[in-house]
């Protein structure tokens, strides 16, 4: 006798389905520019810290609240082979009007035709350029699906043991593409959300542009930065968590 299906699976089976022949129905698209913004929770990141008492983390809370309150904008430039991340705008100022900065360097590019990536980037003070072979995480799709900034999506699970971050990402298949924000792609569609840590970090898409053509990157006229792959970049990282760790200190350049 076979198992009966319950209504829940059916309906997400049902809008599954849909996700799919919509993008089929409509011509999937090509190109275009998406405009992230990222969130922080600074409870939920701080629940990371085994090592702190309620006394420290309040304490945490109230010092890094005006840090965490503070949202940035990243555009995601795309077509069907390449894409190209970085900050909407290099100058930014800050929500009450105080202060002016410029942001690092942000340069994060991927050839998905050739497999490789090359990033040009500021990793904790230093420049480096980062050049390898693309390596996406192991993503176990799901049958949930939601609205993201007007495109019906589908979620996506990953695990980071390096950084041991559990990703939820929501991806749409109206797009010929693989890619998202930040370094997150390798799904069959576009990431218009990922979120860390059960709402830690928060990269969701505000609007999307597909009448605007890939802008390559315009890198600075003398690149400087030492050369490293992605074993090099993966060794900063862990040194980087490790040395926080033996300092009792959340690493929280990783969020």
């Amino acid at each position: 006798m076979g198992r009966l299906i319950s209504n829940n699976t059916m309906r997400n089976l049902i809008i599954v389905c849909l996700v799919f022949v919509s993008g089929l129905v409509q011509g999937q698209k090509t190109s275009g520019r998406i405009i992230y913004e990222t969130s922080r929770d600074i409870a939920k990141t701080l629940a990371k810290a085994k090592f702190l008492s309620k006394e420290e983390k309040d304490r945490e809370s109230e010092t890094m609240k005006n840090w965490f309150s503070q949202k940035t904008k990243y555009a995601l430039n795309f077509t069907e082979k390449k894409s190209f991340y970085t900050f909407e705008n290099q100058q930014e100022t800050t929500e009450d009007g105080s202060f002016n900065y410029t942001h690092d360097d942000l340069y994060l590019t991927r050839d998905f035709e050739k497999g490789t990536y090359f990033d040009y980037q500021n990793v904790l003070g230093k420049t480096y350029i980062v050049e390898d072979s693309l390596n996406a995480y192991n993503w176990k799709i799901m049958n949930d699906v939601k609205d993201v900034a007007g495109y019906i999506c589908m979620k996506a699970l990953a695990y980071d043991a390096l950084k041991d971050q559990k990703i939820e990402a929501w991806f749409c298949t109206d797009f010929v593409t693989s890619s998202g924000p930040d370094r997150f792609y390798g799904l069959p569609g576009v990431i218009l959300e990922v979120t860390l840590d059960d709402g830690a970090y928060v990269i969701s898409a505000l609007s999307v542009d597909t009448n605007s053509a890939l802008e390559y990157p315009k890198l600075p006229k003398k690149v400087k930065g030492k050369k490293i792959n992605t074993t090099g970049y993966s060794k900063i990282i862990a040194d980087y968590i490790k040395q926080s760790e033996a300092m009792h200190r959340l690493p929280w350049w990783l969020y």
